[in-house]
C-alpha cells in the first residue's frame, strides 16, 4: 500500500503514465474531456489500476487542484454502471446530501453534512429497500429513535429498545471472523448497560471480543477480551454499517494483488512491528529486510530463509521465530487452483524517536503463482 502524495505535480501524475513496483502505464485516475475527473477504486475505494481485476468503483468528480481535494458534486458507479453514491463536497469538506444506492436501485442511506460534519437526520435501509434505522445528530451525538427487523418489526420506538448491529468486515483478519455485531439496550436514543461487541465466523459461531458498560449514554468502562485483553475509555460501538467511502478522501492507492487488496501486507506489518523488540538490534539504521519462505496450499510456511537481515545473529534469530509463528499466509492461486508456492518478501524497517521499530511497506512476490 502507498500513500501518494497526488498534488505535488498533480497535473503530471494524472496526465502521464504512472510506475510503481516495476508498474507502467497504470492508471489510477484520468482527466475526462469536460474538465472532471475519473477516479479508479477497488470495493474499499482505494485507487487502483483500472484494468486490475480488483476495480469495482469509478468517481466522477469535481476536484480542485489548489485545494488537493474534492470540490463539488459527484457520483460513484460500479463497473455495470449503476449509481453507488451521491454527493456534494465544497472546499474538500462534505457538505449537503449524501445518497448510496444498493446495485439494484434502492437507497442504502441517506445523510447529511455541514462544513464536514454529520448532521440533521440519517436514514438507513435494507436492500428491498425496507426501512433499517433512524439516527438523528444532535449537536454531533447520535442519537437511534428508531430500527426495524428484515421482517419490519419495530425493535426500538422513539428511543428505546433492543439494538443489535450485524457489520461485514472486509478482507483478512488473524481470527478469521467476518462481521462483528453489537447489541446491546438502548434508552432515550443512547446506549444503556452492558453492550456486547462479538466475532461472527462463516462457518458459524461466535465469541465476545469485548464488554462496554455505559451510564447515561456515556461509556464508563471498556474490556477487550480478545486481540491482547486490555480495558479502553472510547467506545468501539457502531450504531450504523461501517462505509468504506471515506477512505476516498485519503488518496491511497493498492497493486494489483490479493495480498494488498485482502490487506494481508497491512496485517503482517503490523505483526512483525508488534512482536519485534528493538533491544535486539546494535545497528537501528533504517533499511530493507527481504525473505523467502514455501507457503503451501493450506497457507502453512515453511523454509524460511533471510536474504536480506538484520545485522546480527540475535536479530536474525529472534526475526525467524516471529516469521515461524505467523500462523498463515494467502496461499498462491494459478489457473484457477490453489496451488504450493515460494513466496519473497520484502519490507521497510525504521526506527521511530521513542526506539519503536516499525515494519512498514510489506510486499510480497509470489514464484509461479498469484
Amino acid at each position: 500500500m502507498k500513500i501518494k502524495v497526488l498534488l505535488t505535480g498533480f497535473i503530471f501524475f494524472v496526465l502521464h503514465s504512472y510506475s510503481v513496483s516495476g508498474q507502467t502505464d497504470l492508471k489510477l485516475f484520468e482527466r475526462t474531456s469536460d474538465s472532471l475527473y475519473t477516479f479508479y477504486f477497488d470495493s474499499q475505494y482505494y485507487l487502483v489500476d483500472k484494468d486490475c481485476e480488483f476495480f469495482a468503483i469509478k468517481r466522477l468528480s469535481n476536484y480542485s487542484i489548489e485545494l488537493k481535494a474534492y470540490d463539488g458534486a459527484f457520483t460513484d458507479f460500479d463497473t455495470e454502471g449503476n449509481t453507488l453514491l451521491t454527493g456534494t463536497y465544497k472546499e474538500g469538506k462534505k457538505d449537503g446530501t449524501f445518497k448510496a444506492f444498493y446495485p439494484a436501485g434502492f437507497l442504502k442511506w441517506q445523510a447529511e453534512f455541514k462544513a464536514g460534519w454529520p448532521t440533521k437526520t440519517w436514514y438507513f435501509y435494507y436492500p428491498d429497500g425496507s426501512p433499517m434505522s433512524i439516527i438523528e445528530l444532535i449537536n454531533g451525538r447520535p442519537y437511534i429513535t428508531n430500527t426495524w427487523n428484515t421482517k419490519g418489526k419495530p425493535v426500538i420506538k422513539n428511543g428505546s429498545g433492543k439494538f443489535e448491529l450485524r457489520d461485514p468486515q472486509f478482507g483478512f483478519n488473524e481470527r478469521g471472523y467476518d462481521a462483528i455485531v453489537y447489541s446491546g439496550k438502548v434508552e432515550n436514543g443512547l446506549p444503556e448497560g452492558l453492550w456486547r461487541i462479538s466475532y461472527e465466523y462463516p462457518k458459524g459461531g461466535s465469541e465476545v471480543a469485548a464488554i462496554e458498560k455505559f451510564i447515561n449514554g456515556n461509556l464508563a468502562e471498556g474490556t477487550m477480551f480478545l486481540d491482547h485483553y486490555s480495558t479502553y475509555t472510547t467506545s468501539k460501538v457502531l450504531f450504523a454499517p461501517s462505509e468504506p467511502y471515506l477512505n476516498a478522501e485519503l488518496f491511497v492507492s493498492k497493486g494489483c494483488n490479493i495480498d494488498e487488496h485482502d490487506n494481508y501486507t497491512l496485517y503482517l506489518s503490523g505483526y512483525l512491528s508488534q512482536n519485534f523488540n528493538s533491544e535486539w538490534l546494535s545497528d537501528t539504521t533504517d533499511r530493507t529486510i527481504e525473505f523467502t519462505l514455501m507457503v503451501d496450499k493450506n497457507g502453512a510456511s515453511s523454509r524460511i530463509s533471510l536474504i536480506k537481515d538484520l545485522g546480527n545473529t540475535i536479530a536474525n534469530k529472534a526475526f525467524l521465530q516471529i516469521l515461524n509463528s505467523v500462523d498463515y499466509w494467502i496461499p498462491s492461486q494459478k489457473d484457477g487452483k490453489i496451488i504450493n508456492d515460494v513466496l519473497t518478501v520484502s519490507a521497510d524497517l525504521t526506527t521511530e524517536s521513542t526506539g519503536k521499530i516499525l515494519f512498514t511497506n510489506a510486499k510480497i512476490k509470489r514464484r509461479d503463482g498469484t
